[in-house]
């Protein structure tokens, strides 16, 4: 479904499900007036600019665990994107990036059996953030289709990535998002270390300089 305002395209897709609408479905809308990313920060979401939507699926046919939704996604985007001409590359565990810049977020939330996909892409503009450099797809590429051919572009893109992980697995779907990552020393909090790949969950594998292996799940990832 599209809509030209919500609040949030998740919210409106909590709103449907309750409403009795079956799944999948997914919300695609021209604007947000309280869009969000990962934990509770705001999205900017301006009329006009960017992608944002929501896919909703029953995790029946999914693998598991889910913590690898939001890398499968991840890598979908990030081919369709390449497709486009943009050299994007994937930083743990949601953002899309080009040139060290997000040019968009992944937020998967569980509610109920239902896996609640959020997409955001910087289309033709991105907001000035004061903690990090953002970049919008227009920067990189003369040709790209029109915003509403992208949002749907994008929708199916998210869609065939939750079936192609569902088809293939979690060790080929580990082995693509690496293909995709960014890589080399990265740091989270007071942990620093090189980037050594995935677990079997998706925690990112950090080598730091003493050679202990650590697993990291949480929190904020910065590439030195």
């Amino acid at each position: 479904m599209h809509f030209g305002s919500l609040d949030s395209s998740s919210d409106e897709a909590s709103r449907q499900l309750r409403a009795g609408r079956a799944l999948p479905f997914s919300i695609v809308c021209d604007h947000q007036t309280s869009g969000r990313g990962r934990n509770g920060r705001a999205w900017v979401s301006r009329r006009g600019v960017g992608l944002y939507l929501t896919h909703a699926r029953g995790v029946e046919t999914l693998p598991k665990p889910l913590t690898l939704a939001p890398l499968a996604v991840g890598c979908a985007l990030a081919d369709w994107l390449r497709c486009l001409g943009l050299d994007v590359r994937l930083k743990w565990p949601n953002d899309l990036r080009v040139d060290g810049a997000k040019i968009g977020g992944i937020l998967c939330e569980l509610r109920n059996q239902t896996l609640f996909v959020g997409l955001g892409i910087n289309w033709l503009e991105a907001p000035l953030i004061s903690d990090q450099k953002t970049a919008a797809a227009a920067q990189y590429s003369a040709a790209l289709p029109t915003l509403e051919s992208a949002q749907f572009a994008a929708e199916r893109a998210l869609r065939s990535g939750l079936d192609w992980w569902a088809a293939q697995g979690n060790e080929a779907l580990r082995q693509r998002w690496w293909q995709l990552a960014e890589r080399g020393q990265m740091s989270s909090g007071s942990m620093q270390g090189e980037a050594l790949g995935l677990a079997d969950d998706g925690a990112l594998r950090l080598l730091d300089a003493s050679g202990a292996v650590h697993e990291l799940r949480a929190g904020d990832v910065e590439t030195l």
